[in-house]
């Protein structure tokens, strides 16, 4: 029951944030991040599984508060997301969003798994977990999609378009 609750909540918070930026239209600046290990068949990656959505799984990350420095702000992102530290490597690439009334640049940080993922109850994430890098979720957004698959060709420096933000 309190799952189905937490559900709702963040659907709904969702709606009114997405009004918000229809009415406003600011612009924001987020980070997703890229948190990579080495497993036991391979490199393995983090992606969190939001409530809702048509395509839930993606890379942790969220928005850069004002004078916080990106680094930080990835490293508070995958802990408060995914319950877990990381060491912050680089820069995968930067992206434009303008879906869905956004006008947001997000950055792609590479950071490297310092721990297991323990997520806490949220409104926002239900799980978090790693997965090898050829058994990705179906339903992982685009932009993650993408920059996985970036990311493990050897290709940096993206500047591009984003896809399938939450």
């Amino acid at each position: 029951m309190i799952e189905r609750l937490l559900t709702l909540a963040y659907w709904l918070a969702l709606r009114v944030r997405d009004g918000w930026f229809w009415l406003f239209r600011p612009r924001t600046v987020g980070v997703r991040v890229l948190v990579y290990r080495q497993g036991r068949d391979g490199r393995e990656v983090l992606l969190v599984r939001h409530r809702v959505g048509s395509h839930p799984w993606d890379l942790p990350g969220g928005g850069v508060e004002k004078g916080e420095p990106v680094g930080e702000a990835a490293r508070r992102e995958v802990r408060e997301e995914a319950g877990t530290a990381v060491r912050v490597e680089g820069v995968h690439g930067i992206f434009d969003n303008f879906q869905r009334c956004r006008n947001d640049t997000v950055l792609v940080i590479v950071a490297a798994a310092l721990g297991e993922p323990q997520p806490r109850r949220s409104l926002e994430i239900a799980e978090a977990r790693f997965f090898p890098l050829d058994h990705l979720p179906e339903r992982l957004s685009q932009g993650s999609r993408r920059c996985i698959e970036e990311w493990r060709r050897g290709v940096v420096g993206t500047l591009g378009a984003w896809w399938g933000s939450p």
